[in-house]
């Protein structure tokens, strides 16, 4: 029996064994704690993770082998079940992909590679983040631990891979798509939860699922191309004075909340949400992103077609917002997005 241990890269689909509320011994030792019972299904889903460890990952070069390589993997994750480690696999399958080549003539022809070869992967482990420190202590204690289902294994033991599973490496779960992996990260973010949580007439308070944004507050940004420290110092301190101008994103927040007060106040169902770098307003509560009312709010709130007072054309004007008051005394002047835009009322952890 021939079996080939390969090493995954990060977003290589790969078998996955998670460990749940794990207390890691020390090394050669059994795991003290395991988390509840599995069902019997050992195929990850998506509700694993997001982030898990991924163990090993196993291929063979010939049909015989690559049995084999399926079998050693369902024996690793009994093995691992044994020792109370929930444990679940996952199949890659082959990937050719068509690119564009030249032959020796020059001319151009289509050759067939493979993006990806067919292997059965095993991950471990459930956790928020790569910077969990159960996370972190589980896989230190993986990457020492050798299993007796890959004994039969092709392995070479080398300084930087003492162990079959000295690779071993925290990744996302591999059914995540791209938008599901960054609506995680989003949902998680200490700032914005910092920023938004229990703030009047914060997004988060809209009970809807859609929302429309009517306006956008950002702070200003400044890109200098300096030669010399002189000149570092002159773009530094140009820097500095648009700062004590209060052009920040303090300064797009507040403005943010000034509007959606006094839409409030004007009988307008508006909210404000605070981003990483920008603020923005919205308006309106929906269950369903083709609801009649959402129409109306966007024709309210969007851009108009009216005559520019000194060529008298006809040209996109935007609503403003023109009133005195406020956190500031002071006359305020606000003009919103020329489009308003249909978004997703925000979830955060």
């Amino acid at each position: 029996m021939r079996i080939i241990l390969v090493r995954c890269v990060p977003f290589v689909c790969c078998t996955l064994i998670l460990l749940s509320a794990l207390v890691l011994p020390a090394q050669g030792k059994k795991p003290l704690k395991a988390g509840a019972s599995e069902p019997k299904n050992y195929t990850v889903d998506k509700t694993r993770g997001p982030w898990m460890i991924m163990v090993t990952s196993l291929r063979g070069d010939t049909p015989e082998s690559e049995e084999n390589a399926n079998n050693a993997a369902r024996e690793l994750v009994r093995e691992l079940r044994q020792l109370k480690i929930p444990a679940w696999i996952h199949q890659q399958f082959d990937e050719i992909e068509e690119i564009a080549a030249y032959d020796r003539t020059g001319h151009t022809v289509k050759r067939k590679v493979a993006a990806q070869q067919h292997r059965v992967c095993v991950l471990a482990g459930q956790y928020p983040s790569i910077e969990d420190k159960t996370g972190q202590e589980t896989l230190a204690w993986m990457q020492k631990f050798h299993p007796k289902a890959l004994e039969k294994g092709v392995y070479q033991s080398t300084p930087g891979r003492p162990g079959p599973l000295s690779r071993a490496f925290l990744t996302l779960n591999p059914l995540l798509s791209e938008e599901e992996i960054q609506a995680m990260a989003y949902q998680n973010d200490p700032l914005l939860q910092q920023l938004n949580r229990d703030r009047q007439f914060n997004l988060l308070e809209n009970r809807g699922k859609y929302t429309v944004q009517v306006a956008t507050f950002q702070g200003a940004s400044k890109h200098v191309i300096a030669n010399g420290q002189k000149a570092e110092k002159v773009a530094t301190f140009r820097f500095d004075s648009m700062l004590e101008k209060n052009i920040t994103l303090d300064k797009a927040g507040e403005d943010a909340w000034t509007l959606v007060h006094y839409m409030r106040a004007q009988g307008h169902e508006a909210y404000v949400y605070h981003e990483r770098y920008r603020s923005i307003v919205t308006v309106g509560a929906f269950n369903d992103p083709n609801d009649p009312g959402i129409g109306k709010v966007a024709q309210a709130y969007g851009a108009k077609m009216k005559p520019d007072p000194q060529t008298r054309r006809e040209v996109v004007t935007p609503v403003i917002y023109q009133f005195a008051g406020g956190k500031k005394a002071g006359q305020h002047m606000f003009l919103l997005d020329l489009q308003p835009q249909v978004i997703k009322v925000p979830k955060l952890k």
